[in-house]
């Protein structure tokens, strides 16, 4: 069963299980992270179908309908935020660091450059740490009464600024891929309009024309 241990967050946790219902707080939720720590299978994503296996993160946002297809018997850990969480004017999460910084995660989380939901990382260390924060909230949870507070409070912190941190750098990094992607489009045109003038075609000249270095152009043409 969901808990709602703080202000507008619920955590869900099924282990070894071979079906999974539709999650009721789907229309409510701000976003969602979603660890597979075991299993495989398939995920539905509005419609697109892509593999999940063990250590899978997907990060959901408003109106996203997904749905979970296992392969094997799969445990996952779910953390749902509400979007009031992030407002900060609720008393009981009045020590949770929720800056200005921190609340632009959503624009983050609704970039078009999204679209599959699945986590990828800069580096192998950010998703290790990533990996054992979720662990560490969902054992504290799992605590009911005993559980310690301040440790989900400040886990649950960083594990927002380690997903805006990735995010971040994919966005960047997607938005390098197609500025260069639209400048070889601009060599096949120009190749495409002056092949009947082979002079102007060379590696050189590409070079010149387009303010690059020979050998990048010789690796693409």
């Amino acid at each position: 069963m969901p808990r709602t241990i703080i202000e507008n967050i619920v955590i869900q946790e099924y282990k070894d299980q071979t079906f999974f219902e539709f999650c009721k707080y789907t229309t409510i939720r701000f976003f969602e992270i979603v660890y597979f720590e075991k299993g495989n299978g398939t995920i539905k994503i509005n419609g697109k179908t892509v593999n999940y296996s063990a250590n899978s993160i997907f990060v959901f946002v408003p109106d996203d309908i997904y749905i979970v297809n296992p392969e094997s018997a799969t445990t996952t850990i779910a953390i749902k935020f509400l979007k009031s969480f992030f407002r900060g004017d609720a008393p009981q999460n009045a020590n949770l660091p929720v800056n200005d910084w921190f609340r632009k995660i959503e624009g983050i989380l609704n970039s078009e450059s999204h679209q599959l939901r699945e986590m990828r990382f800069e580096t192998e260390s950010d998703k290790i740490h990533l990996l054992s924060l979720i662990k560490m909230v969902a054992a504290e949870n799992d605590k009911k009464k005993s559980y310690d507070l301040f440790i989900i409070q400040n886990s649950l912190s960083v594990i927002l600024h380690l997903i805006a941190r990735n995010i971040q750098f994919l966005n960047a990094d997607m938005s390098a891929k197609i500025v260069e992607s639209s400048k070889i489009q601009q060599i096949i045109n120009f190749i495409h309009a002056n092949i009947y003038n082979p002079e102007l075609l060379t590696t050189k000249n590409l070079a010149e024309e387009f303010h690059m270095a020979d050998n990048y152009i010789s690796e693409y043409f």
